[in-house]
């Protein structure tokens, strides 16, 4: 085959897109080897590969540090290095109909996420709230004690 065997894809995610349909900024999780592939059908949006996304609207966004990757109907983008471990990818809101084809290995069978990763991990400090959501906090609780 064109990979080899340990990065060989075993599974398919195949997403269909409405017009508005989105995929937010992110990094696939490390636990999936790389590269992974996604082959786009139908609709012709950009994939936005960077660091550093500014939000247009609610699901558009445009890359601040980055670059936009036309993706063609019928073409295959490959994440891998640093476009796959270290940059975010997002698909702004969609034209119209959109359909891709995604390819990857999953992790081992006995692979388990690091405590620090679970939902509602109570070890995980919060984060200090800004001054504005104080006062938003405060408000909410004063209309709570007039109630």
């Amino acid at each position: 085959g064109v990979l080899p065997a340990d990065v060989r894809p075993d599974s398919v995610i195949i997403n269909s897109y409405s017009a508005g349909d989105c995929i937010p900024p992110h990094v696939d999780h490390s636990s999936y080897p790389r590269p992974i592939s996604t082959l786009s059908l139908l609709g012709q949006e950009p994939m936005l590969i960077g660091s550093q996304f500014r939000t247009v609207k609610g699901s558009t966004w445009v890359p601040v540090v980055g670059l936009s990757v036309p993706c063609p109907r019928r073409s295959l983008l490959v994440l891998g290095g640093n476009s796959g471990n270290v940059a975010k990818h997002c698909i702004s809101a969609c034209s119209g109909p959109r359909i891709s084809i995604t390819l990857r290995k999953q992790p081992p069978p006995d692979w388990v996420p690091d405590t620090a990763e679970l939902v509602g991990d109570v070890s995980k400090k919060k984060k200090a709230l800004s001054g504005s959501a104080k006062r938003r906090k405060k408000r909410a609780k004063m209309r709570q004690i007039e109630r």
